[in-house]
């Protein structure tokens, strides 16, 4: 805790000393100082995670057993996945909707230390949901419709106060932003052998099947919209029309200040935004990293992965993001804190089953729908960056 108060107090100095530094180099080496900080500051934060889980499991095998419960009795989880087989239809409640969307799966059981990779033959793909989805707020709108966000146009500015007169008078400007429901279907696809093993694995994976087809869907509308009922961030608009986006075209190709020229560009002429995420495809990542110096032909930009996932750092020289791999973006790149969209689940999120339709192929076809909306709900919240046409 007090070097994480250090951290704080240290951030805040650094903050007041690029305000007034107009040297480049030294701005260089503040932004490099501040990266190093926030990652220290991860790397503390993580830790203190993973006690409170280790503590958490030590708690639970210290714990003394429970009252022996009649094995006739069943939980209501039980109860629940036996329903889902025998009704084919379930209703996730939007606030456990909201846990699915928004947080990253954490597990706490004992047991088998490994876990087979494989059910009854299937196996899983490739296919993993971008983090934008965990980035953005989530805000629990269930049971009403259509509603607005108030955003700043223009904020007021000071003046010299003259005697006698005052300050000369500012305008103080806002706008809103309309959020409407949007009716999503997903549709997947789950080995019918499961539900020999036990209702509760077969329950799971329908549920875990249908969240990521949903999840997957929600994360192309967020980058991109739907062109008009869905505001992502590309379309977003307020409700006269106003973009809520920065639009910004790449006069070269991607190069060794690139990287430098989006975060700069963005939040200002007077601020930096540490939280800023830039979400880019794979292919356009690539461009990034095939960028070699003109003396030693070394990598430009070094770029890492954490974990294994879609989502990293790249850096070069004092300038470093963090960056989140989305295939709908193609050759576009979005560059934002993502607390600037706001994602509105409307309705619980309901999943129906038909053991018919892929008979033949031993499948069970599984359909999810929700209702949710969205829009980037901070003026230039985001820079939507097109590279340089052919």
């Amino acid at each position: 805790m007090n070097r994480l108060q250090e951290i704080e107090k240290r951030l805040a100095e650094i903050k007041g000393l690029i305000e007034k530094e107009e040297d480049t180099a030294k701005l260089d080496a503040l932004q490099a100082e501040v990266r190093s900080l926030l990652e220290e500051k991860g790397k503390i934060e993580g830790a203190a995670i993973g006690e409170a889980r280790a503590a958490a499991r030590a708690a639970f095998n210290a714990a003394a057993p429970g009252e022996v419960k009649d094995p006739t009795q069943k939980s209501e989880v039980e109860k629940r996945a036996e329903s889902f087989i025998s009704t084919k239809h379930e209703v996730i409640d939007v606030r456990d909707a909201m846990g699915a969307l928004n947080k990253r799966a954490l597990l706490l059981s004992s047991g088998a230390i490994a876990t087979p990779t494989t059910v009854d033959g299937v196996r899983d793909n490739f296919d993993k949901v971008p983090a934008i989805i965990n980035d953005v707020r989530v805000v629990n709108k269930k049971g009403s419709g259509e509603y607005k966000v108030a955003y700043t146009k223009t904020n007021l500015s000071a003046s010299k106060a003259t005697e006698g007169a005052g300050a000369t008078a500012s305008e103080y400007g806002t706008g809103y932003v309309d959020i409407k429901p949007y009716a999503i279907e997903v549709y997947t696809e789950v080995s019918r052998k499961i539900p020999s093993e036990t209702p509760l694995d077969y329950e799971a994976r329908v549920r875990d099947s249908a969240l990521l087809a949903l999840r997957k869907k929600v994360c192309s509308l967020i980058a991109l919209g739907d062109g008009s009922e869905f505001l992502g961030i590309a379309n977003s608009v307020d409700k006269d029309g106003n973009a809520m986006v920065q639009a910004i075209t790449l006069s070269t190709d991607i190069d060794a200040s690139t990287l430098r020229k989006i975060v700069l560009q963005y939040a200002g002429d007077d601020q930096l935004d540490g939280d800023a995420t830039l979400y880019l495809s794979k292919a356009t990542l690539q461009k990034f990293g095939d960028v070699r110096g003109t003396s030693e032909k070394k990598a430009v930009y070094d770029i890492s992965f954490t974990n294994g996932t879609t989502e990293g750092i790249i850096k070069e020289g004092g300038t470093a993001a963090r960056f989140v791999i989305i295939k709908d973006l193609a050759d576009k790149l979005d560059y934002g804190n993502p607390m600037n969209y706001e994602l509105a689940l409307f309705s619980d999120y309901q999943i129906e089953i038909d053991t018919s339709y892929k008979f033949k192929e031993g499948l069970d076809a599984i359909k999810g729908s929700v209702t949710v909306g969205g829009a980037v709900t901070t003026q230039n919240g985001f820079s939507v960056i097109s590279q340089k046409a052919a």
